[in-house]
């Protein structure tokens, strides 16, 4: 079976970088979650992705570190449902125009139509499959017309539920049939890729992506 490309945190910025590049400059961008990030060789908590000419990180010091050039009057917001994480983030002195706040993915504490891109990597396989169309709803309802969302996320071939002590990272496995329908109901898919599979208790476990269009 093709096992396709790796999906995980060095693609994250890729990922970024080309949806950027699809839009502009002047964006307004919604990341999932705060700790997910990394730069391409280390993996830096509190590290936000960007362009990968335009992108910040924090070096092994904890100094923030500029590419060569950002986007002009861009806006990254982030959401974190961990207050510890938020605590962190606050410390490393993100630059101004990084906003993080303390939140639930399901419930979006954005105005309607407000951004240009959501990126979710890997952020709503820890939602319940309950909510996992209510959150598509409201990704759409916080994108503008026009607006693109990236989502990468552990699948399966049938539900997995992995218990640990945070109840925040219980972490669903959703089947690509599910996700796809969920995620064809607020957007249009431009393109849909699986990542490497590993065998999990006689289940195949990968990553999936896909890039949409808000319809």
């Amino acid at each position: 079976m093709d096992q396709g490309r790796g999906l995980g945190h060095p693609i994250y910025l890729e990922e970024a970088s080309k949806v950027i590049s699809m839009l502009g400059n002047n964006i307004r961008i919604l990341k999932m979650d705060v700790f997910n990030e990394i730069t391409l060789r280390h993996p830096i908590p509190g590290g936000i992705l960007l362009n990968i000419k335009y992108f910040i990180s924090l070096n092994q010091r904890g100094e923030v570190v500029f590419g060569n050039e950002r986007p002009t009057a861009m806006e990254l917001h982030a959401i974190e449902c961990d207050q510890k994480k938020i605590d962190q983030a606050k410390y490393m002195q993100l630059p101004e125009f990084v906003k993080v706040i303390k939140g639930n993915i399901c419930y979006l504490p954005y105005e309607d139509k407000y951004f240009d891109l959501v990126l979710d990597f890997s952020t709503i396989d820890h939602i319940r499959p309950e909510d996992l169309n209510k959150t598509f709803i409201g990704y759409n309802r916080v994108l503008k017309d026009g607006g693109l969302i990236v989502l990468v996320s552990w699948c399966a071939d049938i539900y997995k539920y992995s218990e640990t002590d945070i109840d925040f990272e219980n972490q669903y496995y959703f089947p690509i049939k599910d996700l796809r329908d969920n995620f064809q109901q607020s957007f249009n898919i431009l393109e849909e890729e699986k990542g490497y599979i590993y065998p999990f208790e006689g289940t195949n476990i990968f990553m999936y992506r896909f890039l949409g269009r808000k319809k």
